[in-house]
């Protein structure tokens, strides 16, 4: 939420602004797949089945269809060509949209899953 825009706003190139952000995130769907499957793991062998779970597992599906079918329409809409007012680059937007709002979804829940266990944490201390 911070280096896109910043990308977008220091370098006069968009397209390489657009590539740079593009990469940055490709590298944080797999982080968070990797730590989303990692917590899950452990919830599962803690038997610990309650809402945060099901919120991480919400979370890689996010993350996964972001990354493995999003992402890949998105690019197919890049190598296609994009020209300013055509289908292709409504629809660029309209997938561009869809991918912020899961990004943004999955923050969110990430968030609420970390607040809540920090609260637990401070009552139990």
């Amino acid at each position: 939420y911070i280096a896109a825009p910043t990308l977008f706003a220091m370098l006069e190139n968009r397209q390489l602004a657009g590539e740079l952000a593009g990469q940055m995130f490709h590298i944080m769907n797999y982080l968070g797949l990797f730590c989303g499957v990692l917590l899950v793991i452990n919830q599962l062998v803690r038997k610990n089945l309650h809402w945060q779970l099901w919120t991480m597992i919400a979370m890689i599906v996010l993350l996964a269809c972001n990354e493995f079918v999003i992402q890949p329409m998105m690019h197919e809409l890049k190598d296609s060509g994009l020209v300013e007012g055509s289908d292709a680059m409504r629809q660029f937007g309209r997938l561009h949209g869809v991918s912020a709002v899961m990004h943004m979804t999955a923050s969110l829940l990430g968030l609420i899953v970390v607040s809540v266990g920090l609260n637990t944490v401070n009552e139990k201390s």
